[in-house]
């Protein structure tokens, strides 16, 4: 049996009033974040109505605490 993921534990996205994140969509679609302090939790990334055969990228980065 593998190990728990602990990644996101050790790691933060911090966001404030000048910061909104890192996540990105290259697609523009709408990002939406939960936030526990400064801490981004989770992200969820809803990408506009795409045609058939279309690409794109949603990124973010974390940072080792």
């Amino acid at each position: 049996m593998a190990p728990p993921n602990t990644w996101f534990a050790t790691t933060k996205d911090t966001v404030g009033t000048t910061n909104p994140g890192s996540a990105k969509d290259s697609l523009s679609g709408t990002l939406t974040t939960v936030v526990n302090g400064t801490d981004i939790q989770t992200y969820v990334d809803k990408p506009p109505t795409l045609e058939p055969g279309t690409t794109g990228i949603f990124t973010f980065q974390r940072q080792v605490k």
